[in-house]
């Protein structure tokens, strides 16, 4: 049977979470929004139409929202790094694509938001 590549995507995930290069914003927090997208190599679900073989969408928001609440970063860069890792350690997925959006971003300019988009691949999961 021919692979069946597949990518599942979260659009706009809100998490409210500590990270900042300013020691205000790390106190006080703020809201940040995600776009996540993963990539399957072979996407089972799509020919067996059973749960069990896909990958829950709530399960690869859980994993976002605990980096994101349980670790502290200065850069959006280092939080979108951490979580495509994560997401490549906990799920059988081929790659993973995040975009972290600061929606509120410290500067004397008014701009709607200040993103990040990294992509990473197996390749990327650091070495035990």
């Amino acid at each position: 049977m021919v692979a069946s590549p597949a990518t599942i995507s979260l659009c706009g995930l809100s998490v409210y979470a500590h990270h900042g290069i300013g020691d205000e914003e790390r106190a006080l927090g703020q809201r940040f929004a995600f776009d996540v997208e993963v990539t399957l190599d072979d996407c089972s679900a799509c020919h067996t139409d059973n749960a069990a073989d896909a990958i829950e969408y709530e399960a690869l928001a859980a994993v976002v929202v605990d980096v994101a609440t349980n670790f502290h970063f200065r850069l959006i860069e280092a939080l979108a790094e951490a979580v495509c890792i994560e997401l490549l350690t906990e799920f059988p997925i081929a790659s993973a694509t995040i975009t972290v959006h600061k929606t509120a971003p410290s500067m004397p300019y008014t701009v709607d938001r200040a993103s990040v988009s990294i992509t990473r691949t197996r390749a990327h999961i650091p070495a035990e």
